[in-house]
């Protein structure tokens, strides 16, 4: 699954952006996301003085879209110049890309797609866990397929059956506490 953000086709900012560029720009984001993750559990390996950042070779983006380099190239500047994308060459042949979100439609567009859920809103949990518990937890798990019984202290309906007890998968808890989009403690 890869997801466009509908802000790229619904502000007026973008309308010119080609629709393969915004599939360029969703990978993008995608990768971002698991840059972000992991800085998040502490692997630095894409954190620099700038922040966050991602590697993606033209030519891996060429054949994901099935286009050329050069409309990668094309795609790519068109990002740039819509301040979506920082690119920053890193050695003879390396790039660093930096991925900044999609500016917000404004609130005097009519929306072409007025889905309920288009506008998104963040409501924050609070976790029993802090961040540094969850990362030493994570430390310490074998990566085999063993199971980890987990005790969840606070149910919510939407998420968690209302069993007490949860067993869960070492990739399903990787998932789950690695996809928490920055609403910890």
């Amino acid at each position: 699954f890869l997801g466009i953000n509908l802000d790229l086709l619904e502000n007026p900012k973008y309308k010119n952006l080609d629709s393969r560029a915004m599939m360029l720009y969703a990978l993008y984001a995608d990768r971002y996301s698991a840059s972000m993750n992991n800085a998040r559990l502490g692997n630095t390996a894409f954190v620099d003085d700038m922040g966050v950042f991602i590697r993606f070779t033209n030519e891996l983006a060429a054949k994901v879209l099935h286009v050329s380099k050069q409309k990668i190239t094309d795609f790519r500047k068109a990002l740039v110049d819509l301040d979506l994308i920082k690119v920053v060459r890193d050695g003879l042949k390396g790039y660093k890309i930096y991925v900044y979100p999609v500016q917000q439609t404004p609130k005097d567009v009519e929306l072409l797609l007025p889905w309920k859920n288009h506008t998104i809103s963040v409501q924050k949990t609070i976790s029993t866990w802090t961040i540094s518990s969850k990362i030493e937890f994570c430390k310490n798990l074998k990566l085999s397929s063993q199971n980890v019984d987990v005790n969840v202290s606070r149910i919510s309906e939407s998420t968690c059956s209302s069993k007490p007890d949860t067993s869960l998968s070492h990739s399903s808890l990787s998932h789950v506490s690695l996809n928490n989009n920055g609403l910890d403690d």
